[in-house]
C-alpha cells in the first residue's frame, strides 16, 4: 500500500511538473512570437 501511494505521488508530481513546464513553454513561445511581430513592424516602419 505504501509503495502504491508513493508511486501515485511520484506520478502526480511528474505530471504536474510537466504541465507547469508546458504552460511555461507556451508563454515563452507567445512572448517570442509577440517580440517577432513587434520587430517585424519596427523594420516595416523603418523601411517606409
Amino acid at each position: 500500500m505504501n509503495q502504491f501511494v508513493m508511486g501515485l505521488v511520484v506520478g502526480f508530481a511528474a505530471g504536474l511538473a510537466q504541465l507547469v513546464y508546458l504552460i511555461h513553454k507556451r508563454r515563452e513561445v507567445k512572448k517570442r512570437i509577440n517580440t517577432a511581430k513587434v520587430n517585424l513592424k519596427f523594420w516595416q516602419d523603418l523601411s517606409i
